[in-house]
């Protein structure tokens, strides 16, 4: 009977393993560094994987070098027949060179030729990065269906790279941008009501932030985070990545992660709490430049949380000129329509619930932040505007105004997509 191919056992062993620790082959792939068909040719003997694939595979399995070792015997038979069939001397001192000091050299030549022609090059990232720095000052602009392509093509785009051969240099470029971007689809995700996207792309984006230990991405991610957690109703937990993603981040996402615990600290009822957020947010104000994360924080946006916190700690009439100057700052500039939506909203529930209620002005307010969505659902604000309109007509029922309200209300809902996993 015919001895087995060292390198058919080496593949079902990589297989055998993979399957007793409950990994699929895309998994596994992530936790290397390669792609689902990398993977799978190394299993089905179709292509003599590289030397570090095994390697890092064998590492990621927990195989205690077993699959080094296999892969080792299959190079040395590799070799064997390779040298049989030129006809080349096969004398035990060369056996032993090839299947030791040689064979090592052979994989050396063979990683540095791959390593030397990697790609992407030098344009490719530019541009990528390029493309990123687009996405980030573009993004609290433009809809989320325009977006989201954009988004989604360039994350798959580097992702595609990372599973080849790099330097240590790009891939660092490359994880950074799988970050980021792996935020932005996690942000449209979250902003569209796909929470699942959302989750799923905030967790690879953390993972990515903690590989390069990007201050702003670390920053951005715990924002994200927060805001999920924030609209699922657990307060507790928004409150504590918000305060997290603070310690860690850099000053340019301190500010809005300060909102974002002020924000979750009020609606737990955390009065005291709320208040020290929201002086920190005012003293961490960034006024640099756009980067790539978290859209950036100005004054506008400062009145806004300063509003919503207020209008949660039971502060309508305090809430109500921090409102009114948000909402007129980004009529003005129109820096950013999900936070417009949230100043118009908190200025109409102020209005509404003030001692003497100015019904149709805060019907009107209402109404003013469904017409900033129009082409542009988002979630957070729609989710806003429906728990609002209850409210007004609780207090305030068959009054027209409130009653035109909730008609707008069904149509804005039918507007948001049903998500945007990919």
């Amino acid at each position: 009977m015919q001895d087995e191919d060292p390198f058919d056992v080496l593949g079902a062993e990589l297989k055998r393993r993979r399957v007793a620790a409950g990994l699929s082959q895309d998994r596994l792939a992530v936790r290397v560094g390669a792609d689902q068909a990398q993977i799978s040719k190394a299993e089905t003997g179709r292509k003599f994987p590289p030397a570090a694939l095994v390697e890092a595979i064998d590492d990621a399995l927990g195989s205690g070098g077993v699959l080094v070792d296999l892969y080792g015997r299959a190079w040395r038979a590799r070799q064997a027949k390779t040298a049989a069939y030129r006809g080349e001397e096969d004398d035990t001192d060369r056996r032993t060179f090839v299947g030791g000091l040689g064979a090592a050299a052979v994989l050396a030549a063979d990683m540095s030729r791959r390593i030397a022609s990697a790609g992407p090059d030098e344009l490719t990232l530019d541009e990528l990065e390029a493309e990123v720095d687009q996405i980030a000052r573009a993004y609290s602009t433009t809809p989320h269906a325009e977006i989201a392509p954009r988004v989604i093509a360039a994350w798959r785009q580097v992702e595609s790279a990372l599973g080849g051969w790099t330097t240590l240099a790009v891939r660092g470029r490359l994880t950074l941008l799988a970050g980021q971007l792996a935020y932005y689809a996690g942000r449209v995700g979250f902003n569209t009501g796909d929470e699942q996207s959302a989750r799923r792309f905030a967790v690879l984006a953390e993972q990515y932030a903690d590989d390069v230990g990007d201050a702003v991405l670390v920053g951005s991610v715990a924002g994200l985070r927060s805001s999920i957690a924030y609209y699922a109703g657990r307060y507790r937990n928004a409150a504590d990545f918000a305060s997290a993603g603070r310690r860690r981040c850099h000053p340019y996402n301190r500010a809005r992660l300060a909102a974002y615990e002020a924000r979750a600290q009020a609606a737990a009822g955390n009065a005291d709490g709320a208040r020290a957020a929201l002086a920190a947010m005012a003293d961490g104000m960034w006024s640099g430049s756009t980067m790539p994360g978290g859209s950036p924080f100005d004054d506008a946006t400062s009145d806004m949380f300063a509003a919503v916190v207020r209008d949660r700690l039971g502060d309508r009439m305090g809430a109500e000129p921090f409102a009114r100057s948000a909402a007129d700052q980004l009529g003005r500039t129109g820096a950013s329509y999900e936070d417009h939506g949230h100043a118009l909203l908190t200025l109409s529930a102020s209005l509404a619930f003030r001692p003497v209620p100015r019904v149709d002005e805060a019907a009107d307010a209402a109404g003013r932040a469904l017409a900033v969505l129009a082409g542009r659902p988002t979630r957070t604000v729609l989710d806003a505007a429906g728990r609002l309109w209850g409210q007004l007509d609780a207090a305030f029922p068959g009054t027209v105004a409130v009653r035109s309200l909730g008609e707008r209300m069904t149509g804005a809902r039918a507007s948001l997509p049903a998500g945007t996993g990919q």
